[in-house]
């Protein structure tokens, strides 16, 4: 009997043993398969998929930062949770040398909204539903080769996502105004706003007490385009701007506590234009511009207003500091010729010359 336990518990042993191996193969061939766009979301959680997007056949930079950066352990710990995925792009998917791939590349896609490959190396940040909530294209938002700028951003959007969830759960136990400023909160991100955010911040706040549907419905630049009767910033021929009428306009936005404190900015900037068009110069811009800077002096508008309002009102005194820098040059070089020449009749002097 004892013979024949120990036979039965070996080939039970041995049974286990393959049954192991090839759970773990299947594992092994699981990871060497690249997972598709499709399969990726399918197994997202509440920090989504990041793909990285690269084009084998035509941006070589791209293809290096596939192992330089996507591949990296620093890139993998800022994606944190998210399911990481690499989508290449061809840009002739029909050569001959490189068609195989590119079928295999459309199965990757999947169902993903393309990037825009205008700029590549790119990667797409989707929630756990599809949304594409962020976008980093090429070096301004990835840096160098390293990707360490786009592990920076990568951390950044996640944390948004997180914030922006957070702020959905807390307006469901809200009403009125104030789950229309929780709302309102998750399109001020820095990625893109809830699907149907519009709809919900209306629903929470039909009369708009606090303005967070203005807040949110206003884009300085449409408003400019409508001021200036224009749909992609170039006046027409025979456009005539009336300056007095597009203040009136503008002070509306500007009055207006409820908007974005750049949004009320940017109707300055309009201001200063009209007004420089028309021929105004000196303290009348500097006044508006000051204006603005009040508003908010560290935003990208208040932290240049000053320099912008000298540059638009033509001020004399950037001329006069030029001068000045000018003047503070020319002594120094001339004082500097003078020591020269002071040497040099001390070494001659010395020589006996």
């Amino acid at each position: 009997m004892t013979t024949r336990f120990a036979i039965k518990t070996v080939k039970s042993s041995l049974i286990l043993c393959l049954l192991a191996s090839l759970m773990i193969n299947s594992q092994a061939l699981a990871k060497a398969k690249a997972l598709s766009y499709n399969e990726a979301l399918d197994q997202a959680g509440a920090e989504g998929v990041i793909a990285y997007c690269y084009g084998p056949d035509w941006n070589a930079r791209s293809t290096r930062m596939l192992k330089s950066f996507w591949k990296s352990s620093d890139t993998k710990s800022a994606a944190g949770g998210a399911i990481m995925i690499a989508v290449p792009f061809y840009q002739n998917p029909h050569d001959e040398k490189v068609a195989e791939d590119a079928a295999k590349a459309i199965i990757i896609q999947g169902s993903m909204p393309a990037p825009p490959l205008t700029v590549c190396p790119s990667v797409m940040m989707f929630d756990k539903t599809g949304r594409n909530y962020a976008k980093l294209i090429g070096s301004d938002f990835l840096g160098d080769e390293s990707g360490s700028l786009g592990q920076r951003n990568i951390s950044v959007k996640l944390a948004a996502l997180k914030k922006q969830q957070e702020l959905l759960e807390q307006a469901k136990n809200e009403s009125g105004a104030e789950k229309a400023k929780l709302l309102s909160a998750t399109c001020e991100l820095g990625i893109a706003p809830p699907e149907g955010i519009e709809a919900m911040i209306q629903g929470a706040d039909p009369s708009d007490t606090d303005g967070y549907l203005r807040r949110y419905k206003h884009n300085a630049l449409l408003f400019m385009y409508k001021q200036l009767d224009t749909t992609d910033g170039f006046l027409k021929p025979d456009f005539v701007e009336d300056p007095s009428a597009i203040k009136t306009e503008s002070m509306k936005i500007i009055k207006d506590a409820a908007l974005r404190e750049e949004d009320r900015q940017a109707a300055y900037n309009l201001i200063m234009g009209s007004m420089r068009r028309a021929g105004v110069r000196g303290g009348a811009i500097k006044a508006e511009a000051r204006n603005s800077e009040k508003i908010a002096p560290n935003t990208k508008y208040g932290v240049i207003m000053a320099h912008l309002g000298n540059i638009w009102a033509n001020n004399k005194a950037i001329k006069k500091d030029k001068n000045a820098r000018k003047k503070e040059i020319a002594a120094k070089k001339a004082k500097n010729q003078k020591n020269q020449r002071k040497k040099d009749a001390e070494r001659n002097f010395d020589f006996g010359d």
